[in-house]
């Protein structure tokens, strides 16, 4: 791999990993411009990091993962009709289709 992959690469990676969490990012930029690192090289800091810190091994737990685990119904207020509603997929904004007529018409 050349360097001007390898580069393009680590600048996708970092913003991949700045996306994550706004306080990752905030870091990487105070890297970059303290150290004067380009992105390869703050890229390549950070991995090292936490390949010296052992914390590639840590698989963090999520409550998704321990038995027994059940999501809790989330009430949502419907913005067409106010009614209190549970969504039956992510992202659904309404509660009924006759909500939806409504909605996606205004």
């Amino acid at each position: 791999m050349d360097k001007a992959k390898a580069e393009k690469a680590a600048t996708v990676v970092l913003a991949y990993i700045g996306q994550l969490d706004p306080t990752w990012a905030e870091r990487i930029q105070i890297t970059k411009s303290e150290f004067r690192y380009d992105d390869l090289q703050c890229l390549g800091a950070y991995v090292a990091n936490q390949l010296e810190a052992g914390l590639h091994t840590v698989i963090p737990r999520h409550q998704f993962f321990e038995p027994g685990f059940e999501p809790k119904p989330e009430g949502h207020i419907c913005p067409v009709c106010e009614q209190s509603w549970t969504p039956e997929y992510a992202g659904q904004p309404v509660c009924s289709n006759k909500c939806a007529q409504t909605f996606y018409k205004s």
